[in-house]
């Protein structure tokens, strides 16, 4: 076979792979795990069944795709975030900004509309709390995120501009913190301020860990 026709068609696999994903985006969004079908995906891709299920097996096997697609945007983003900040604070703020980034994004469907998918949050930590499979990967990811933030945390301490704290305590009051101000805001999204919460949080949580300049 040509180098080109290989390439060609792995281009025509990932492009139709994707398109079943950001319809299924779509569809989980407006209408949760449960009530999707796969027949709504398969309205909403415009391709067919037996093209849709040439590719995935089952709604589970979309929606682990589609965890797995969140977490691979959610880590570019943090990285592009990350570029160029030095504090401790501006980085853990680049942690945090790329998470919202990546939770209040929106999709676009067949018809052009805008549709807001953080919806699909709620329904990750619904499938990880009765599917072991999805949970273990809800983990996984958890404890990716956590040693990112502990690992952040180390070096400030090493290099001396904060003191000495109990790492991964601090790391899970934060990750609380954030998983409480994500479920206020899909509850009730006017009363959460982003920005300013992540500011107020980490100016209260890290500046008291600050390290005291020597007055001597």
């Amino acid at each position: 076979m040509h180098p080109d026709s290989k390439d060609e068609r792995n281009s025509k696999t990932e492009e139709r792979r994707n398109q079943i994903l950001d319809a299924a985006t779509v569809c989980l969004a407006r209408k949760g795990y449960y009530e999707t079908k796969m027949d709504d995906i398969v309205a909403e891709s415009g391709l067919s069944k037996g093209t849709l299920y040439l590719y995935f097996k089952s709604k589970k096997e979309i929606f682990v795709a589609l965890s797995e697609c969140f977490t691979e945007t959610l880590n570019a983003r943090i990285e592009a975030n990350l570029e160029g900040k030095t504090t401790l604070i501006e980085r853990m703020r680049a942690m945090a900004d790329g998470y919202v980034q990546t939770t209040s994004s929106t999709a676009t469907d067949a018809s052009g509309n805008a549709v807001n998918i953080s919806r699909l949050t709620a329904e990750f930590w619904q499938q990880a709390v009765v599917d072991p499979e999805i949970r273990a990967r809800f983990i996984e990811a958890y404890r990716f995120y956590t040693k990112m933030g502990e690992d952040l945390i180390k070096a400030a301490v090493a290099s001396g501009e904060f003191r000495e704290v109990d790492i991964p305590t601090l790391m899970l009051v934060v990750m609380a913190a954030f998983d409480g101000l994500t479920w206020r805001w899909l509850l009730t999204p006017e009363e959460v301020d982003w920005p300013h919460a992540i500011d107020l949080l980490f100016e209260v949580l890290l500046n008291g860990v600050r390290a005291i300049p020597n007055s001597g």
